[in-house]
Order: C-alpha cells, then structure tokens, then sequence
C-alpha cells in the first residue's frame, strides 16, 4: 500500500499520470459569427458564418504534474531547395515586383556582359548559366540536408532516449493533495 511519506495516510493520495489524464481535456466549441467587412470596390459588406475552435482544457494542478514533453524532430531547412526552385522562377514570369526585375535585370546585364567577352553576344549563354546554377544549388541543398538530417536523426534519437527515462520515472509520481506533495512510492516506504 502506498501512502503519503509526510502524513502516513492513504486517503488522500492519487497516481499523478491518473490525475493529469482526469484533468486534461480536449474542448470544441462551434457557434454562429457575424460582421462586417469591405468588398474589393469598397462597399460594406455584412459577413454571416460559422467559427469552430478546438484547444486544450486543462486544470492548474494537471499543468503542474504534466508529463515530460515528447522531443519533436526540427524541420528541415528547405532553403537551398527554394532557391533552386526559385532562381530559374524569376525568369519564367513577366509579373515580378519591382526589386525583382532590377535584380534580374542587373543578373542580365552582368550575364550579357560576360556573354559578349566570352561567347560572342549568344543569348543561350543565359541559359547555360540558369540551369547549372540552379542544379548546384539542389545538389549543395541535397548534401546539406542530408548531412543535417543525420545529425538531427541523432540528437532526435538521444532526446528521445532521455525522455523515455524521464517519461518512466514521470509514470512513478503519485500525488498527496493534503500536502500539495509529490513523491515516488519508494518514499512512502
């Protein structure tokens, strides 16, 4: 029989995974909405609708005994991957903001200028210049992400392993609410 190591009394002594689990709820709540709003030629508009929400209930004591939290995997950098999505992008489409066709205009100019030294004025220089770049990118973002990817796989495997102990001992807790305590049954011993 477990009991409190402070009271010696049984009466008042819970599992602290049981109570968080008593204590912790998922809530949704559906209604009706209204507003108002402009259109795209700016009149009014009266906006009628529904609105759903969902979220966490939870009682201050659950939020006190809570578990460990579980380690989540990063996400990985795409970085590398969007630019070479991006950069041959920028010549395919005519609607581009401002900074953007001065910077592609400025690319322009250099790649005209090199074309003109080195290949004699060859429009397809832009071209041999686009996709090469653009493949070396995806290939550097490749290499990143995987060396990356190995090493957070690591560091996701190390957390979790700590957390599984953590997780274990948390499983262990019971809780004393005459004395807001909290003790392992090796205590109560």
């Amino acid at each position: 029989m477990i009991i409190c190591p402070k009271c010696g009394n049984d009466g008042s002594i819970a599992k602290v995974s049981a109570i968080w689990a008593r204590e912790t709820g998922i809530v949704t709540t559906s209604g009706p909405t209204t507003g108002i709003g402009m259109t795209s030629n700016g009149s009014p508009a009266f906006v009628v609708g529904t609105t759903s929400q969902s979220g966490i209930s939870q009682s201050i004591l659950a939020k006190k005994l809570a578990p460990p939290q579980m380690p989540t995997k990063k996400a990985n950098s795409c970085i590398w991957y969007g630019l070479g999505l991006i950069f041959p992008l920028f010549f395919l489409f005519a609607h581009t903001p401002k900074w953007t066709k001065i910077v592609i205009g400025v690319l322009f100019i250099i790649i005209g200028i090199l074309a003109a030294i080195n290949g004699g004025g060859n429009a397809d220089y832009i071209g041999y210049i686009a996709f090469p770049a653009s493949a070396a990118i995806y290939i550097l973002g490749f290499i990143g992400l995987s060396k990356g990817s190995d090493r957070q796989k690591k560091e996701l495997e190390e957390k979790m392993d700590s957390w599984h102990r953590e997780y274990a001992e948390w499983n262990k807790l019971y809780y004393c609410s005459k004395h807001d305590y909290v003790f392992t049954p090796s205590e109560s011993e």
